[in-house]
């Protein structure tokens, strides 16, 4: 910098160099700080605004400018988990955590704050910056932080020894946060603008709130106005098979199922989730990507996040952690998958499989048993509870074997401490958490990225939502990664377990497929796995 400023400067103008560069200081510090940002001192409200009609949420994503948007879109079936979507661009700052260095800009101010630290208390500082609004029960969200936490963030905060290849350098964390958005309630067929406002004083925020909603819904009615609700495009079709290459092919993940099953035995693990990845090429509109997969395989926690480096797509049924502005807390794992059937016998058949096998509840109640601990670090005592367990949910591609556990939020502890104590989720680790975390490095040769780790909002009435990341895709620099996996405990068949990543992934690598223009997708060898000859197609 100072190079630049003497050039301006000229050679001989010695005081004007001293003033250029004493400016230039001042601005460069009033726009970058090596500490966070400063708590919150005033105040803050929320403003709804309600509209006319109820377009579909992904028909709304053309639409939406701004760089980073998210949806975060109830796709299931009918039920209090698939009644609110919501809709959003034009974030104003962004947190990112990245390998222990923290950063934090406010777009709105053109401020950029950088400093090191765990990357949860880093969070919680960010979140302090901003003043808590009044929590609202008619509505789910109204404003805040909105986006993923990686995998790999349990390396920062876990005492773990890394060792798989990181080759999608994601953030830890990657949020951005919302002052505006669009709610849609599916229940009762409305949507709404909604306007998150700060002010020296609850009636200047208030009044500041509903101006930002009001505006909000203006500039979507002009948009419907001027360009309507986009609607799907078939794609060109292209015939073949898209090929899709296996980070860990056929013999390899059987060999390494196996090898958890020595671990297991020799007892320094009850469970290990083991997982791979299936890429593709993708160089088409991520927009109809998540229509496509939408279509196949509509879930309650579907989700379009666009951030910089990467778009994450994903059609989860998995809740990994809620907690409403009142401290109350809901977990919700997933252990135990059966496809669905054919026909009606044959789904039922399976269905039945699934509920009466021994082998799925034991490990859906390991991971349960695993959260209760992780909850009961957090919450008042006696407070913890399980309300659901091992029941079969369907959706449209599988059976899932689902459980839930509730507790109450210790009121000295906040939702970064809920997620210090919880990530990653238990039904993607295994337990010990840290025991089979440390495994499954060894094991897996590349890093999960923001796969199997959780996406979602935390809003600021100190709400917070999120959904564990399954059945998704990471569009990174031209490629699609799907990540597929399941748990191992020492029942478990190897080509079992193989079958069962490959029924997981089915869905994404079908909407890869189908929304490029392909009759279906193969799994084909790369150059890690010429030397075995491995080829499979589902």
């Amino acid at each position: 910098m100072l190079r630049h400023v003497y050039l301006l400067a000229g050679s001989e103008d010695v005081v004007g160099k001293v003033l250029l560069v004493a400016f230039s200081w001042s601005c460069y510090f009033t726009t970058m700080f090596t500490y966070p940002p400063a708590p919150a001192s005033d105040c803050a409200a929320t403003a709804l605004v309600p509209m006319e009609g109820f377009p579909s949420p992904e028909s709304l994503l053309p639409l939406m400018s701004g760089g980073s948007l998210f949806l975060l879109d109830s796709a299931g079936p009918a039920g209090e988990l698939s009644r609110w979507s919501l809709l959003g661009s034009h974030p104003v700052a962004r947190f990112a955590s990245s390998d222990g260095i923290n950063r934090f800009h406010w777009h709105s101010r053109g401020q950029n704050f950088t400093w090191q630290g765990d990357p949860l208390a880093a969070l919680r500082q960010v979140l302090a910056a901003f003043p808590k609004t009044t929590p609202r029960a008619d509505i789910p969200f109204a404003g805040g932080a909105v986006g993923v936490f990686a995998y790999e963030l349990g390396r920062r905060i876990l005492p773990l020894q890394p060792s798989a290849e990181d080759d999608l350098e994601l953030p830890d964390i990657s949020l951005f946060f919302y002052d505006r958005c669009l709610l849609f309630d599916h229940a009762e067929h409305r949507m709404m603008a909604v306007g998150w406002a700060r002010g020296r004083d609850e009636m200047d925020a208030e009044r500041e709130a509903t101006l930002k909603a009001g505006l909000l819904a203006e500039e979507l009615r002009s948009l419907l106005a001027e360009n309507g609700a986009d609607s799907a495009t078939p794609p060109t079709a292209r015939g073949g098979a898209l090929p899709c290459s296996p980070s860990v092919c056929a013999n390899d993940y059987r060999a390494a199922v196996t090898r958890c099953r020595e671990e297991i035995r020799e007892g320094n693990a009850y469970e290990l989730c083991f997982t791979g990845r299936f890429e593709a090429p993708f160089s088409d509109d991520p927009r109809a990507l998540y229509r496509e997969l939408k279509k196949i395989n509509p879930a309650p926690f579907a989700a379009f996040l666009r951030h910089p480096e990467m778009t994450l797509i994903s059609s989860s049924p998995e809740r990994f952690l809620k907690m409403d502005a009142w401290g109350r807390i809901e977990a919700r794992p997933i252990k135990g998958t059966r496809p669905r059937g054919r026909v009606a016998a044959e789904d039922e058949k399976l269905r039945l499989e699934l509920e009466n096998s021994e082998k799925d509840r034991a490990e859906n109640v390991m991971i349960v048993d695993l959260l209760r601990n992780d909850l009961h670090r957090v919450c008042i005592p006696g407070s913890v509870d399980v309300p659901d367990l091992c029941v079969i949910e369907e959706y449209s591609s599988v059976f899932q074997m689902v459980s839930s556990i509730t507790g109450q939020l210790h009121p000295d502890l906040d939702r970064c401490d809920l997620l210090a104590s919880s990530f990653p989720g238990g039904s993607m680790t295994g337990a010990p958490k840290i025991a089979a975390m440390d495994i499954l490095e060894e094991l897996e040769p590349r890093v999960r990225g923001n796969y199997s780790g959780c996406l979602g909002y935390l809003g600021f009435d100190g709400s917070l939502d999120l959904s564990i990341v399954i059945r998704s895709i990471q569009l990174i620099n031209g490629r699609a990664v799907v990540g597929a996996g399941g748990a191992v405990v020492y029942d478990s068949d190897p080509e079992d377990e193989w079958r069962e990543a490959l029924h997981k992934a089915d869905a994404p690598l079908r909407a890869l497929a189908g929304v490029q223009g392909y009759q279906g997708y193969e799994l084909v060898e790369n150059d890690r796995h010429k030397k075995q000859g491995s080829k499979w197609t589902p």
